[in-house]
C-alpha cells in the first residue's frame, strides 16, 4: 500500500500526477496484467485500513489506533491522544512538516521537561522514533482538538493542553506541539477481519497501520523505513502472504516535494522490476489509501486507484497506474476482491 500516493496534477509534470507522469514498468505491468480499478479514498490510513480489512466503516480514534501500534498500556480511564509538531506565532498555530532532526529532538526534550504542567491529568509521553510525533495519554479526559493536515482554525481550544503546548512554544521559538484524535479502549469494540487476512503480516513503519493490524489481530512487524520493509517483503513471501505499507509516500506529500516524491515512487517500481524473480507465481496487489497533494500537503478526498496480477516473465504493458480507473470497487468489497482475482 502506497500511503497518500495519489495526487492532484502538477505543473511542473506538464499537469500530470507523480504517478500518471513516471514511467513505471512493473505497477503499470500489474495494472495491464489483471484487474485495475478504483475504490473510495479515506480521510486517514488507519480508516482506510479498517474498512479494506473488515468490509465495515470503523471509525476508531487516531490516537487510541496507535497506541496499539505502540503496544502502550492503557487503563480503562485512559485517553490517547496522538500528538503531532506544530508552530505557535503571533497566536496562531500552524502544522510543521519541514523540521530538522535536531529540532525534533529539541522539541522532545522540552515536551519532556513541561510535561509536569499536565500533572492533573496524569500525563504520559511516548514517542515515535525521532520526528517529534508520538501519544500521550491522560486520564479522564476527552477533548475534540483539530486534526492535520487540515489547516486549523483562528483560535482553537487547546485546553488543558495549552499552558503546556505555549510553554514548549515558548522555549522553542515557537516549536511546539498539538494533540489530536483522542480515543479510551471504550471506542475499540471488537471489530472482526475477514479470515484470510489473518494468513498476512503487516510490515510497516507506522503504528498508524501496525496498530490497525493489533486491534484486529492482524500479524505485524515494524521496519526501520520502506527500504527495509520491501527487502523483508521478499524473504517473508517465501512462507506466507505480506502487506507492506509504506508511509513515506505520505511524508513527502506533506512536505510538499513532489519532485522527491516522484523520485521515491520510481525507487520502489525499480526494486519490483529487479527482483521480478522472487515476485513470480505470486499474486501482488497495489493499493492507495488517500490522495495527499504534494503542492499544499494537505488529504485529498478523492478516488484512489488499485490493481492486482499474478506475476509472471511475460506481464503486458499499456496502462498507466494512475488516478484514471475507471470500473469501481467499493472499499467494503476490495479485499476479498483482490483476494479472489485470478488473471
Amino acid at each position: 500500500m502506497l500511503d497518500g500516493a495519489a495526487d492532484e496534477k502538477i505543473p511542473a509534470f506538464d499537469y500530470k500526477t507523480p504517478l500518471e507522469s513516471l514511467d513505471k514498468k512493473f505497477m503499470d505491468g500489474v495494472a495491464s496484467s489483471g484487474l485495475f480499478g478504483w475504490t473510495e479514498g479515506q480521510k486517514y490510513t488507519h480508516l482506510f485500513l479498517l474498512g479494506f480489512f473488515t468490509g465495515k466503516v470503523c471509525d476508531v480514534p487516531r490516537g487510541l489506533i496507535e497506541a496499539h501500534g505502540m503496544d502502550i498500556p492503557l487503563k480503562e480511564n485512559s485517553v490517547a491522544y496522538r500528538f503531532s509538531p506544530a508552530c505557535f506565532r503571533n497566536g496562531k498555530f500552524e502544522w510543521a512538516y519541514r523540521v530538522s532532526a535536531d529540532r525534533y529532538l529539541e522539541l522532545q526534550e522540552c515536551m519532556i521537561d513541561s510535561i509536569g504542567l499536565l500533572n492533573d491529568l496524569a500525563p504520559n509521553l511516548y514517542f515515535h522514533g525521532s520526528d517529534g510525533r508520538g501519544v500521550v495519554t491522560i486520564e479522564d479526559g476527552y477533548y475534540n482538538f483539530p486534526m492535520p493536515p487540515y489547516p486549523l482554525p483562528e483560535n482553537p481550544d487547546y485546553e488543558p493542553f495549552r499552558e503546556c503546548i505555549e510553554a514548549v512554544a515558548k522555549e522553542l521559538d515557537g516549536l511546539t506541539f498539538l494533540p489530536w484524535g483522542g480515543g479510551s479502549i471504550n471506542n475499540s469494540a471488537h471489530k472482526s477481519a475477514f479470515a484470510k487476512s489473518k494468513n498476512l503480516t503487516i510490515l510497516s513503519s507506522s503504528p498508524s497501520a501496525l496498530g490497525v493490524g493489533r486491534l484486529l489481530g492482524i500479524s505485524c512487524k515494524r521496519v526501520d523505513d520502506f527500504r527495509v520493509g520491501m527487502d523483508e517483503s521478499l524473504e517473508m513471501l517465501q512462507h506466507n502472504d505480506v502487506f507492506l505499507h509504506v508511509d513515506e509516500t505520505d511524508d513527502v506529500s506533506h512536505r510538499t516535494e513532489p519532485g522527491d516524491k516522484r523520485n521515491m515512487l520510481a525507487e520502489i517500481d525499480e526494486f519490483f522490476c529487479n527482483n521480478l524473480d522472487f515476485l513470480e507465481g505470486h499474486r501482488v496487489a497495489l493499493i492507495i489509501d488517500h490522495g495527499t497533494s504534494s503542492l499544499n500537503g494537505q488529504h485529498m478526498p478523492m478516488p484512489v486507484p488499485f490493481a492486482v496480477s499474478n506475476i509472471s516473465g511475460s506481464m503486458k504493458s499499456g496502462i498507466n497506474f494512475c488516478e484514471n480507473a475507471s470500473v469501481h470497487y467499493p472499499i467494503e468489497n476490495l479485499f476479498c476482491s483482490i483476494m479472489q482475482h485470478t488473471d
